[in-house]
C-alpha cells in the first residue's frame, strides 16, 4: 500500500521561526502522478449564533442567524519535486522548511455547549500531496502545527493587584473596609503548568469574612457579521466564563490573612485532565485569561 507521512523538527513553534521537516513517500505499487506538493496554512475563523425581531404584518416575529467570519494569515504551495514521467516505486524522503511570518497568535479551538452556540479556531497545518490527476484519491497527510504566541520581554514580569471595598449589612450600613492585594508569581505560564498566587487580605471591618473565592476566568472576543443582513459590518461578540474556582477560608474581624493558593491551569472532567488552552491575540479571535 503507498504511505505518505511528515515529520517535522519541533513540537511547537513561535512566529519567525523555521519550520524544519521532511515528507517520506512509500511507493510499492506505480502511482500516475507528476509530483510532490506542500501546503502550509495558517487561519482564524469564528462563528457565534444570535436572535432578532422583524415585524412581518402585524406581528413581530423572532429569529435566530449566525455571525461568522475567516481571515488567512498565510498560505504558502511549495513543490517538493516534479516526475515528470510519473511517480516513481521505491521509499523516497523531500527535506522542506518554511519560516513562519512573525506575530503569530496562538492556536486556539472552543465550541460552546450553551443556549446560545458559538465556535472560535486558530489553526496551522502543513500538507503533503502526491497529486494524481482524473482521481480524488490523492496520496496526502495534514499534520497539524502547534504555534504558540511570542512573549514580549515588558509581559513577564508579574505586577501587584490591590482592592479595597466597604463591607455593607442590612440597611447598607458601612461596616467597615476590606482591604485585598494579590500577586501572581509569575506573568506567563505554559499549558499544564501551576501557578501560585498570593493573597493578603486585611479585614478592618467589624464582621467575620467566612470565605474568599479565587477564580480563574476566560474572556472571548469574536468579530463576525452576518453577510444576509449585515452588508459586511462587523460586529463584536464577547463571551465571559469560569474556568476554575476555589473557595478558602476567610478572616476574622480586625485580623489579616496571608494564602499562597495553587492555581490550576488545567481543567477535569471525571478522570481525565485536558490542559488549559492559553490565551491568543488574533484579529478575529481574541482570548484573555485572568483570575479575581
Amino acid at each position: 500500500m503507498n504511505e505518505i507521512f511528515i515529520r517535522t523538527d519541533k513540537g511547537e513553534y513561535v512566529g519567525g521561526e523555521t519550520i524544519f521537516g521532511i515528507v517520506y513517500v512509500h511507493i510499492p505499487q506505480p502511482v500516475e502522478s507528476k509530483g510532490l506538493k506542500l501546503k502550509v496554512k495558517g487561519y482564524e475563523k469564528c462563528e457565534w449564533e444570535y436572535s432578532y425581531v422583524e415585524q412581518e404584518g402585524d406581528n413581530w416575529v423572532k429569529h435566530t442567524g449566525d455571525k461568522k467570519d475567516k481571515k488567512e494569515f498565510f498560505r504558502v504551495d511549495i513543490k517538493l519535486i516534479d516526475y515528470p514521467g510519473g511517480f516513481p516505486v521505491g521509499h523516497f524522503s523531500y527535506p522542506f522548511q518554511y519560516t513562519l511570518p512573525r506575530g503569530l497568535p496562538s492556536v486556539f479551538s472552543c465550541v460552546s455547549d450553551g443556549r446560545m452556540k458559538w465556535s472560535a479556531t486558530v489553526k496551522y497545518k502543513v500538507k503533503a500531496e502526491v497529486d494524481i490527476p482524473g482521481t480524488k484519491n490523492d496520496l496526502k497527510v495534514t499534520q497539524p502545527l502547534i504555534v504558540r504566541e511570542e512573549v514580549k520581554q515588558q509581559n513577564k514580569e508579574s505586577q501587584n493587584y490591590t482592592g479595597q471595598g466597604t463591607v455593607r449589612t442590612c440597611c447598607c450600613i458601612p461596616r467597615g473596609d476590606v482591604i485585598v492585594k494579590a500577586r501572581l508569581d509569575k506573568a506567563v505560564y505554559q499549558a499544564g503548568q501551576q501557578a501560585e498566587i498570593t493573597v493578603d487580605v486585611v479585614n478592618q471591618s467589624s464582621v467575620d469574612i467566612e470565605h474568599f473565592a479565587v477564580k480563574l476566568m476566560r474572556v472571548v472576543k469574536l468579530k463576525g457579521s452576518d453577510p444576509h443582513r449585515d452588508d459586511g459590518r462587523k460586529d463584536t461578540h464577547c463571551v465571559l466564563d469560569t474556568i476554575c474556582e476555589n473557595k478558602y477560608d476567610g478572616c476574622k474581624s480586625g485580623s489579616q490573612t496571608l494564602k499562597n493558593i495553587p492555581l490550576q491551569l488545567w481543567t477535569k472532567e471525571g478522570e481525565r485532565q485536558f490542559e488549559l488552552q492559553p490565551g491568543t491575540n488574533g484579529s478575529i479571535v481574541k482570548v484573555h485569561l485572568f483570575a479575581v
